[in-house]
């Protein structure tokens, strides 16, 4: 549906997006996630049509869309936007505003694309209203269906759930994800946010400095990183300093840490290691001989999130454990290591004269 071929896009001389490749299939919805500056929004304004590409190929449909001196203008493009600030027309009613891109649609067919968009996005009882008649949530769900509307081979989404609050955020990019999968229509969006990411998205692209670092499912993402610049960027954990030793496995303040001999190609004894540790990895057990002292705790309802120091050592730890397990700053309890995952990088080494 959409394939993207090392693609650059340069303002002056800085460049935002440094040879990107990645490739999205008919109904399939993507996110580019990564931090403020990182290019995302670039790529998808390169997409629209809004920004020329300076080295590389679009192509939508086995059809070249853009290429350096040469771009297909948006209108052309089959593409419909969702923007951040959802651009409604405040004096048009929801009616007028979804029926704003089907003008060389006939009257009826117009009417019944509009109620059946409507209906499909839950709000066909809003139809004479006007935006600033409806809730966020519900504005953004007219802006979607006002995307919708013209059937576009591919909907591009820009931070859309960024002016609402946290818990509405999920629910919403959830209820749009089932839309678009009912619609068969293929999405691309762009959020700073993980959890967006991972409730909306069939495939993500992790981007930083305007590399693609993995273009993967959550699962992998989350538990098999490219780079450590994703394990780091994706959920909550700790790189700990570890060391190859003379048993092939890995040392560090947690003990020994055993290690499947076809994972340390690559490494050798005496390296040293960053292990990342989940809060996941480490679970509550009174009967463990291994104890952490609390050092800082987030109350999360069913789980508390511990921060964890562990003696002899100057590195923390995170552990998620059963909120009925109930401790207090400075309190200790046991622990231990339960990683389904191992997840190491070689340490990177100091530039000479600093310090560590």
């Amino acid at each position: 549906m959409l394939s993207l071929h090392n693609i650059d896009i340069r303002y002056g001389n800085f460049l935002a997006v440094d040879g990107v490749t990645l490739a999205l299939k008919q109904g399939e919805i993507g996110c580019l996630l990564g931090p403020s500056g990182c290019g995302k929004t670039s790529i998808l304004r390169a997409l629209a049509g809004f920004e020329p590409i300076g080295k590389g190929k679009i192509f939508l449909r086995n059809e070249v869309v853009s290429k350096p001196n040469h771009t297909i203008a948006p209108e052309h493009r089959h593409i419909s936007v969702v923007f951040q600030d959802f651009a409604l027309f405040p004096h048009m009613s929801v009616t007028e505003n979804i029926a704003f891109g089907l003008h060389k649609w006939k009257k009826a067919d117009r009417q019944s694309r509009v109620d059946e968009v409507l209906q499909l996005v839950g709000l066909s009882h809003a139809s004479n209203r006007y935006p600033h008649e409806l809730s966020g949530g519900q504005q953004q769900r007219i802006a979607l269906a006002r995307a919708l509307a013209p059937k576009p081979e591919l909907l591009l989404m820009d931070e859309p759930f960024s002016s609402l609050d946290a818990e509405l955020r999920e629910e919403l990019a959830k209820d749009i994800r089932t839309i678009l999968k009912r619609e068969n229509t293929s999405a691309l969006v762009v959020t700073h946010d993980q959890n967006e990411a991972f409730a909306i998205a069939d495939v993500i692209g992790v981007l930083n400095d305007g590399k693609l670092h993995q273009w993967d499912d959550a699962y992998a993402l989350y538990h098999k990183p490219a780079t450590r610049f994703v394990a780091d960027f994706v959920g909550n954990g700790v790189f700990l300093n570890s060391r190859v030793n003379e048993r092939g496995n890995l040392s560090c303040c947690l003990g020994e840490v055993a290690v499947d001999p076809s994972r340390l190609n690559g490494f050798h004894i005496g390296q040293e290691i960053e292990l990342l540790i989940r809060p996941d990895d480490v679970e509550y057990d009174e009967a463990s001989n291994l104890i952490a002292t609390v050092v800082r705790r987030s109350f999360r309802g069913a789980n508390i999130m511990y921060e964890l120091s562990i003696p002899g050592s100057e590195q923390t730890i995170l552990c998620l454990a059963p909120s009925h397990n109930d401790h207090a700053v400075n309190e200790s309890f046991g622990i231990r290591l339960d990683l389904a995952h191992l997840v190491m990088f070689a340490k990177p080494s100091m530039p000479a004269g600093k310090v560590r």
